[in-house]
C-alpha cells in the first residue's frame, strides 16, 4: 500500500493477509465538506494471467463478513461505500513501471452529488 499517493487523500492499511496471493485491505479516502470521508474494507486475491493477458489479474469483492471492531479508528467518522465488482489487470511496461486498468462497480453513498453527475465523472 506505499504506492498509493497520500497526497490525493487516500489512507490504505491491510487488516489481514490470506494466503500467497490475498488480502483484505481497508481504503479511506479523503472528501471535501461538508461531507464525510469515504473508506470501504476489500477482499483482493491475485491470479496470474501472465500467459493470456500478460500480467495478472486482480480480483475485488466487499468484504461485508470482516469484524467491524478490527476496523482502524480512521473509520469511525467515514462512510462506508458499497462495492458491487471490482477488478484489475496489471500489466508490467518496463523494469520498474506497469500499466493499470481498472473497473469498479461502487455506491460511495453521495446524496449530496446526483447520480447523473457522478456517472458523467467516472466515464469521461
Amino acid at each position: 500500500p506505499t504506492w498509493m499517493p497520500a497526497a490525493l487523500g487516500m489512507e490504505v492499511e491491510i487488516l489481514e493477509r490470506k494466503g500467497r496471493f490475498g488480502l483484505v485491505v481497508f481504503m479511506k479516502l479523503w472528501f471535501p465538506w461538508p461531507m464525510n470521508d469515504r473508506y470501504c474494507v476489500i477482499d483482493a486475491a491475485a491470479v496470474d494471467v501472465t500467459a493470456s493477458r500478460g500480467g495478472f489479474a486482480v480480483v475485488v469483492r466487499d468484504a461485508t463478513d470482516f469484524d467491524a471492531e478490527k476496523l482502524p479508528a480512521a473509520a469511525a467518522d467515514a462512510v462506508r461505500c458499497d462495492i458491487f465488482l471490482a477488478g484489475a489487470i496489471v500489466s508490467p511496461t518496463g523494469p520498474a513501471t506497469m500499466a493499470l486498468r481498472n473497473v469498479m462497480n461502487v455506491d460511495p453513498r453521495l446524496a449530496v452529488v446526483p447520480t447523473s453527475l457522478v456517472n458523467f465523472v467516472t466515464r469521461h
